[in-house]
């Protein structure tokens, strides 16, 4: 048993599997109808009611006969829906729902409690914690996606939500966390279904970097206390200390040729630069002195472990950073891969022109334009650096 309703019209239906018809009333209420299900097991009829004022009920439709066979269990369920003819959205509003065969709504029903408003049950915005994250290569991260809903109360759908990642070989999401996988850039696309339909989405952008030069990132004290300054990327030491990046899973270098250290001047630290194949800082790492240069290229096939003719393994490097005396300034002014020793390996690509419709981003994850052709990219677009299917593109 229904209502059914078709513009301003409502009409009480039931459908009935005993003789198949369909049986339908049009009725006149303010807002609000009672609706009843008598079920009894001696007969094994279900009768079905409507009322305006929950105190006279009128009988409605056909008596169900309600199934048992024991070759296989069948039950007669009850429930109540919300049944969309059409199009997905609407809502019914139920008051409550009882098996008592006389119900009281002073007796049962609490007057205090508030019942949800279309407001309360509307999202109007969800928002990461961070609109941005700068990851370390081969690490997670958890976040917290809030939704805002037009009444103002918030919820933590983080676990609810549908997640598209511009380009999953940098970074994946799973519960509620953010695993890096390589070095690059993506874009996080985070949509929320409301309970009546609705839809919104919003953008996380992430770096992944091997060395971030952030706070989040490096940590001074790996052995010793130290520091470091993100604002100046100055990293001191504590006395024989270290301080750097550590890749709890193993980071794999081998796919470069070059690890390149700028310095904004030169060290009196005696700074050495170490990485480590073994998840152990009392290992042996490969050891590259820094001494008064300002640029230092290391080339990594030709690393061996401390003390040994033994190669590093560059397919599972677990630390990565600097050593010193300590008590003074290392003030680095960028450090990356490279390919020649000499630029960083950005996995910066130049564009291609072809017919393929593409959607095109600032390096910040604004949609800049939909569904262009790549032909019609580089007309419309000027000098820079853009995000296309994923890809850090360069417009020359």
């Amino acid at each position: 048993m229904a209502i059914n309703k078709q513009g301003s019209i409502l009409n009480l239906v039931q459908s009935n599997t005993a003789d198949k018809k369909v049986y339908s009333n049009a009725i006149a209420c303010d807002s609000v109808i009672y609706l009843r299900a008598v079920a009894d097991i001696a007969t094994s009829k279900a009768t079905f009611y409507y009322s305006l004022d929950n105190v006279t009920y009128t009988k409605f439709g056909q008596d169900l006969d309600m199934k048992y066979n024991l070759s296989v269990f069948v039950g007669n369920r009850f429930g109540i829906f919300n049944y969309a003819t059409k199009e997905l959205g609407g809502s019914v509003d139920v008051d409550w729902f009882s098996t008592e065969k006389d119900f009281s709504e002073d007796t049962f029903y609490d007057k205090s409690s508030v019942a949800y408003s279309e407001n309360y049950l509307t999202v109007a915005s969800i928002s990461a914690d961070k609109p941005s994250y700068s990851l370390l290569t081969n690490s997670a991260k958890s976040f917290i996606l809030t939704a805002t809903y037009k009444d103002g109360h918030t919820e933590d759908i983080t676990s609810s939500a549908n997640y598209k990642i511009s380009n999953d070989k940098v970074v994946g999401v799973k519960n509620g966390r953010l695993t890096s996988y390589s070095e690059g850039n993506a874009v996080v696309t985070a949509s929320y279904n409301d309970v009546l339909g609705n839809t919104v989405s919003t953008d996380i952008n992430i770096s992944v970097s091997a060395f971030p030069l952030t706070a989040a990132g490096i940590n001074p004290s790996i052995y010793e206390s130290g520091t470091f300054d993100e604002s100046t990327h100055t990293l001191v030491t504590g006395q024989y200390g270290f301080g750097g990046w550590e890749y709890a899973n193993g980071a794999n270098f081998s796919g470069y040729k070059y690890i390149v250290i700028e310095l904004n001047k030169a060290q009196s630290n005696g700074a050495s630069f170490r990485l480590f194949d073994e998840n152990s800082y009392w290992s042996k790492p490969s050891m590259t002195d820094i001494g008064n240069s300002t640029t230092v290229k290391i080339e990594l096939a030709k690393l061996q472990k401390n003390g040994t003719t033994t190669s590093l393994d560059l397919s599972h490097i677990y630390i990565a950073g600097f050593w010193s005396y300590g008590g003074g300034d290392i003030s680095i002014k960028n450090i990356f891969f490279s390919n020649d020793g000499e630029t960083p390996v950005t996995g910066i690509h130049e564009i291609e022109e072809t017919d393929k419709s593409v959607d095109v981003y600032n390096l910040s994850g604004m949609l800049l334009y939909s569904k262009l052709t790549k032909g019609d990219v580089l007309k419309k677009l000027s000098k820079g650096v853009y995000i296309i299917e994923g890809k850090c593109v360069v417009i020359k």
